[in-house]
This record gives structure tokens, C-alpha cells and sequence, in this order.
């Protein structure tokens, strides 16, 4: 930014440049239509053409602190080779209150600064801002959002309460991470695990409507999710006809009867069809407040419901007492659910046609753990997740604990300890190239996040959500320390990022501390 004042007799033309003085404007007693002329000249040296932002202002000349117009304010000049940098622009002769001044002499002081156009809204800006990174493991590099292709996969309006809820990986490494409530907004995040950093984004899908909700299933290949927000219902991420329901802006769905508790996906490779299993509990009520719709706790659905995963033709349905988490995996699927008796148990039926038999018990939940949701790996191991105990545990097919997930009871203020958990809901397993079994466990306080764990409880990555909580509250930079990024968190924390700029290309985000609100 360069400031100017110059000085010298306008009548009614004079051409000047930006020296220091004070320019002096003579105002006659009956002035021209376009009001009194000011001549000026920007830098004309350099390749051209090269535009600036001008600024120009009326002024008392005995006092040129005193600023009685300004009359252009940060406009664009582009110099060029024709017009040398020299401009004419014209004061109307009034003041800052639109009053007419009285006749006589003033000065005139300004300021110009170089200028660029922003491509985000085609205006001419002396700052530009430069995306470097964002809250997001698959946030496009840079040079990709100039691609309106590219750009799409992150469209819409994260609002707060939208954190990730679920996450399920088919059986080629493919997952699907599924937000809660996106306003407008690319949901169904598709990646391949089986990459790195920006390469692992395959594809998100426009909601189309549908907000979110708190379950999703994939077979790696097709999506199918629950629309959690008014009447409730099962679609497909591709928007192709899942049903003939008709919900809220949405046509050809599946209507759910009861809350929904968990879906699982199971490909049969050999008939080369795909089905849908959706665990519903307590039985929708509608009702006039917000929300329209609540689950019962005294009338309950109490079933899994059967889907054929290309149209969500009804195949059948099993009759299961409280369920709570399903896996369909190897021509078997299993129930986390309560027995007769109030206890937590897993069992498990042979899939035939898609269909499954009878329920077997297989085992049951130890009384010291409150399961959330169930996984099981290729060895035979279940997983439960406790976010009251803020753990996850490993057992084995009889029940016992094998391992527990998770260093500390819970996250220290003003600390973050990458290895203990915040709340932890769904689970996922998934099969790495090696053959080994890698366990997911989606957060759903603080940052939210997703965290990627070794059988043996080792922790290999973490994915950290859009933080839709700025939508709602807004964030802070530090402005001694601006790598220092505050956002408020789910379940009342609020967490500082701390962002590492490496190039124009390349960036980091991280979990630097937590402070909890409450």
C-alpha cells in the first residue's frame, strides 16, 4: 500500500502524479455535471497490464487529516500500455453526509495498492485469500479446486450437530464415512483406504435433500444410508429407486418403521448380488414439537429387516429383542442385541439367498461393558464399543477380553492424548492388502475423530471430520500464534488445531488440545 498527496492547481484538468504534497482541487461556484475532475497517475513501470485498488479522498488542505469525502473507495485501475497509468476520476463536490460543500479550494489525498482477481467472486482484491488446507484428511489440494469436477466432491453447507456418525468399509478396502446432518451438502464420503492422504477421496454425493443420519452401510461399491432428519428412511447414496416410499423430498425409498439401530451390506459374490440388513428398535411416533418423530420406549419394532441392495425389494424379515449393531460378512450375520433377560448378547445366523435362519446365541456381553456397537474381525474376534467407559474392547468367541482400546478415562483439559477416545460409537473393520484386520472407531465428542487401530491395539491413523460446529459458532485464529485454529467441538469441548504449512501444496492439520466447556 502506498499513500499519496500531491499538490498543484486544477483548472479544470491538471494530469499529476502521486508525489508527496497535496493535491488541491478548485471547486467553482457552478460546476460541471460530472462535478470536478481529479487527475492521478499509478506506476506504469513493470509487464503490463498490472491493476490496482485506488482510494481517494477530499480533504481540508490546511489540515489534510480532516477528510471531508471520499469519494472512491478501493476501485480498480488497470494500467495499460495505451493509457500510461494516467486516470480521471471525478468528486461530486459532496460530502461524506452526500451535502454540498461551498465553493472553494481542497485538497485531495489517496492510497493504491496492487490487485488481483479472486476467483471466488471475480472482484478485484488486494488480499487474496489461498486455500492451503482444511479440517479434512481428503481436503482437495489447491490446484484441484479449480476443476468444477474436483470442487464438487466438497459442495454444501456443514452445520453444527453434523459431525460423523457411522462408517463401514466393503470388502474391497472401500469405505463410506457418513455425517449426521449436512445442509445441502456432499454426504456419503467415499474412500479407498487402501491409499494416502488426498488420493484416497473417490467420491461424496450430493444429499439431494436427505441431511443425514446416524447409519450407513456399503458393499464397496453401492451406498446405502438412513435419512435420520423427519420421517425416517433407508436410500441409496446414487439416488437410483431403493423402495417406494415416498419421503421428505425424496421419492422412492424405504420407509422405516422404528429408530433405526445399524444397517450392514453383505455382496454374494457368487450369485453377484448385494443385500441390505436394517436393525430397527423402538417404534416412530409423531409428534407436533421438534423433532417430528420420536422412538418409543414402550412400543417396539424389534426386527431386521431384509432389502435386496439393488431396488430394496422387502426379501424378509427376523424378529431380534433390542438390536443394537449388525454385521453380514462371509454368508453369516450377527446381532448385537438384549435377551429376555435384559442381558447384552451377540448371535449369529447362516445367510441363504440373503436370508437369514435362525438366531444362535454365540455369546455373551460381559455385565461390565455398555456396548454401543459390535464388529467382528477375520479371526473370530468381536469388538464392542462403551463410550460411558470411553473404551473399546476385543473378545473372544466365548466373550472373554482379549484387549482394551483406549489409554485414559477420559481426555485431560488442555492436553490431547491421540490413544485415548472421546466417546467412541461405530465401529468398522476392514482387511488391509497384507491380510491384516484393521479396526475403526468413529468419536463422537471433541473433533470427532474416525481412528484406524492394529488388532493388536496399535493406533496407525486418524481422520478428522469437516468440524461443523463453525457453522454455528464460528472459530478463532490466534492472531500472535495464526497456526493456532479454536473450534468449537461435540458434546461441549472446544479444540485447538494446530496447522502446519509446508508449500502451496501441502498442509497439515492436527488435534493440538482440548478444553472442555462444561
Amino acid at each position: 500500500m502506498k499513500t499519496i498527496m500531491n499538490k498543484c492547481l486544477i483548472k479544470p484538468v491538471v494530469f499529476a502524479s502521486f508525489l508527496a504534497g497535496i493535491l488541491i482541487v478548485y471547486i467553482p461556484a457552478s460546476a460541471a455535471p460530472t462535478g470536478a475532475p481529479v487527475s492521478y497517475s499509478l506506476p506504469a513501470n513493470g509487464p503490463l497490464p498490472k491493476t490496482y485498488r485506488v482510494t481517494l479522498a477530499i480533504v481540508d488542505p490546511k489540515n489534510p487529516d480532516c477528510i471531508i469525502s471520499q469519494f472512491l473507495a478501493g476501485q480498480p485501475r488497470t494500467v495499460t500500455g495505451d493509457n500510461g497509468g494516467t486516470f480521471i476520476d471525478y468528486w461530486n463536490g459532496l460530502d461524506d453526509n452526500f451535502m454540498p460543500v461551498p465553493p472553494g479550494t481542497y485538497g485531495v489525498k489517496g492510497i493504491f495498492m496492487p490487485a488481483d482477481k479472486w476467483e471466488v467472486d471475480g472482484e478485484y482484491h488486494s488480499i487474496v485469500p489461498r486455500l492451503v488446507t482444511g479440517i479434512s484428511p481428503w481436503m482437495l489440494r489447491p490446484e484441484q479446486w479449480k476443476d468444477p469436477a474436483s470442487a464438487r466432491l466438497y459442495a454444501g453447507d456443514p452445520s453444527g450437530g453434523g459431525d460423523i456418525t457411522d462408517v463401514d468399509v466393503g470388502v474391497n478396502g472401500v469405505a463410506v464415512f457418513y455425517y449426521g446432518y449436512l445442509e445441502n451438502a456432499a454426504n456419503n464420503v467415499q474412500v479407498d483406504l487402501k491409499k494416502q492422504g488426498y488420493e484416497q477421496l473417490l467420491h461424496t454425493y450430493d444429499s439431494g435433500g436427505t441431511g443425514g443420519g446416524s447409519s450407513t452401510c456399503t458393499d464397496g461399491e453401492s451406498i446405502w444410508s438412513l435419512c435420520g432428519v423427519g420421517p425416517q428412511f433407508i436410500y441409496r447414496a446414487d439416488r437410483k429407486p431403493f423402495g417406494s416410499g415416498a419421503g421428505r423430498y425424496c421419492p422412492n425409498v424405504t420407509m422405516a418403521e422404528g429408530g433405526v439401530k445399524a444397517m450392514a451390506a453383505y455382496r454374494d459374490q457368487a450369485a453377484g448380488k448385494s443385500y441390505v440388513y436394517v436393525a430397527e428398535g423402538g417404534k416412530l411416533i409423531p409428534q407436533k414439537e421438534w423433532p417430528e418423530y420420536y422412538e418409543s420406549d414402550k412400543e417396539f419394532v424389534d426386527k431386521i429387516f431384509v432389502y435386496a441392495g439393488k431396488n430394496g425389494q422387502q426379501l424378509g424379515e427376523l424378529p431380534v429383542r433390542r438390536p443394537l449393531g449388525l454385521v453380514a460378512r462371509n454368508g453369516t450375520i450377527y446381532v448385537l442385541h438384549q435377551n429376555g433377560d435384559g442381558a447384552y448378547v451377540i448371535s449369529s445366523a447362516a445367510l441363504s439367498a440373503g436370508l437369514p435362519g435362525a438366531l444362535q446365541p454365540q455369546l455373551t456381553v460381559p455385565k461390565s461393558i455398555t456396548p454401543f456397537d459390535m464388529e467382528r474381525d477375520s479371526h473370530g474376534r468381536f469388538y464392542l464399543s462403551d463410550p460411558g467407559a470411553n473404551k473399546v474392547y476385543q473378545l473372544d468367541r466365548k466373550g472373554k477380553i482379549l484387549r482394551t482400546y483406549g489409554r485414559l478415562a477420559s481426555q485431560k483439559p488442555g492436553k490431547y492424548d491421540p490413544e485415548t477416545f472421546m466417546s467412541p460409537g461405530k465401529l468398522a473393520i476392514w482387511l488391509d492388502p497384507e491380510g491384516n484386520d484393521r479396526l475403526l472407531v468413529v468419536d463422537q465428542a471433541g473433533p470427532t475423530n474416525t481412528s484406524e487401530w492394529s488388532a493388536d491395539g496399535k493406533l496407525l491413523r486418524q481422520f478428522i471430520g469437516l468440524q461443523t460446529k463453525a457453522n454455528n459458532y464460528g472459530y478463532a485464529i490466534d492472531p500472535e500464534h495464526p497456526e493456532d485454529l479454536y473450534i468449537i467441538g461435540a458434546q461441549g469441548w472446544l479444540t485447538r488445531f494446530k496447522m502446519g504449512f509446508f508449500s502451496q501444496s501441502v498442509a497439515t492439520v492436527r488435534v493440538e488440545s482440548l478444553l472442555d466447556l462444561e
